[in-house]
């Protein structure tokens, strides 16, 4: 068993490498920009940062957005080399389509220095700057063949024409066709990330460019709290209830119980937790709870005093977290029970007249703990999660709201930290399940071949 256990932990870091690489590239596919996102929040709603390029591509370096992704890619042969280190979408996406049309970036690229080597010597405000910036964003053929038509025959000369007559030459389109591997080495956004992971520095949020580990820590002890509180609640409610609703089958217990905990089980979270605030917090009805934050007791309150304030202000948000998952407990301790009652050794202590309590708690309950183990074991990365829906009606700033904002501005730090942590619970999770598997019943092995078996 012990070997078996050394395994497991040595299988976790391939695991947790794959899981890294599968969620850096949902994040590349995911669209948008962290460093538009990002600088938005540093300026007021009016101003447009897209404007600024001095300041995106100072950023992007900064941040080494400006660096490939990953250590290779796979593109078209046409494809530009260098398309990381175009700091905003639409030039990329000029590139990508002036490169295709051509099938040869790098006639594409000499265009654009002959142009902006003229607009260096151009006149602002001209007519002739104007029309070479819509040779320099155009993106396709025609669009600039038509704007160089507008250009006089002096400004056409000194070999402008023939780099755009170049263009329509179709005998470069093949490497459209071709697909080739371009190695990056190690300086990639991926591999850096990385490096930083394991000296133990998550980076910095590029929403505010706090440290994550310090971001983490102020939220994670919250939903921990509250995660926490409901778990527990939950357990001492639904375990008894659980086995005496499956002892007393079909009895007045067991339908009652059924009928109220698959209701709850069916009810959505924001309805619940919109209706707790209408009717008992936001003064409508009752104000019997406050619905914003957590509670800030003063500092000279004594400890009953602020569990007083937290638990007041922690009872609705506790209570959206329970319920659901009150039902799903119940469920699976009650069919789980009903089936150790059918085994013959509880047959056994029955006829042996032992009493109710020791059948179910001292022989029934150990045996019929594996889902519960199973779903405890699962249940660890959630605990850290919290629900972004309940914290966001009841203004908590816990760790949902810390990942929503994170997926929404594209904060790459704080996403693969907190996706990271979430893995690495998961697979602790597993572990520990393993575990207490054999504890909660000794004839379970593990043997070499990693099934279990009962000897």
């Amino acid at each position: 068993m012990l070997l078996y256990f050394i395994k497991r932990l040595f299988l976790f870091i391939p695991t947790l490498f794959i899981i890294t690489l599968f969620v850096f590239a949902l994040l590349q596919f995911s669209g948008g920009d962290p460093a538009l996102n990002a600088l938005e929040r540093s300026y007021q709603e009016s101003y447009d940062i897209s404007n600024d390029a001095k300041k995106i591509r100072a950023y992007r370096k900064s941040n080494n957005l400006d660096l490939p992704t990953f250590y290779f890619s796979v593109q078209r042969l046409s494809s530009c080399d260098t398309l990381y280190r175009f700091p905003f979408a639409a030039e990329r996406s000029r590139a990508e389509a002036l490169a295709y049309a051509t099938g040869d970036w790098s006639l594409i690229a000499r265009l654009d220095d002959e142009i902006k080597k003229r607009l260096n010597r151009e006149q602002s405000d001209t007519k002739a700057s104007h029309l070479l910036m819509e040779i320099l964003t155009a993106k396709s053929i025609t669009q600039i063949k038509a704007s160089f038509a507008q250009l006089s025959l002096t400004e056409r000369n000194d070999g402008l024409d023939e780099l755009v007559n170049e263009l329509n030459c179709n005998h470069w389109r093949i490497k459209n066709y071709i697909p080739t591997i371009r190695f990056h080495g190690i300086s990639n956004q991926y591999h850096l990330w990385l490096t930083e992971i394991l000296n133990g520095n998550f980076g910095n949020s590029y929403i505010d460019r706090l440290p994550v580990s310090i971001k983490i820590k102020e939220a994670l002890p919250i939903t921990l709290i509250i995660s926490l509180c409901a778990l527990l609640i939950a357990l001492c409610i639904a375990i008894p209830l659980g086995i005496y609703a499956a002892y007393y089958q079909n009895g007045w217990l067991d339908k009652i119980c059924s009928q109220l905990f698959f209701t709850f089980y069916a009810l959505p979270t924001f309805w619940v937790a919109t209706l707790l605030v209408v009717f008992f917090g936001a003064g409508d009805f009752l104000e019997w709870f406050p619905v914003y934050g957590i509670g800030n007791p003063p500092e000279e309150a004594n400890l009953l005093e602020k569990f007083k304030i937290y638990s007041a202000h922690l009872a609705l948000p506790i209570f959206c977290y329970l319920y659901g998952g009150l039902a799903y407990l119940f469920r699976h301790i009650r069919r789980s029970t009903l089936e150790e009652l059918k085994q013959d050794y509880i047959t056994s202590a029955m006829a042996k007249g032992l009493s109710i309590h020791a059948i179910l708690w001292r022989h029934s309950f150990k045996k019929s703990s594996f889902p519960l183990i199973t779903i405890l074991g699962s249940a660890l990365p959630a605990l850290i999660s919290g629900s972004f829906v309940i914290e966001y009606i009841f203004s908590i700033d816990g760790m949902g709201l810390l990942m929503l904002e994170a997926f929404f501005s594209r904060d790459y730090p704080m996403i693969l930290s907190l996706l990271l942590l979430g893995a690495v619970l998961t697979l602790f999770g597993m572990w520990l399940a393993d575990l207490l598997y054999s504890f909660a019943d000794p004839r379970v092995e593990i043997d070499d071949s990693k099934k279990y078996h009962k000897g």
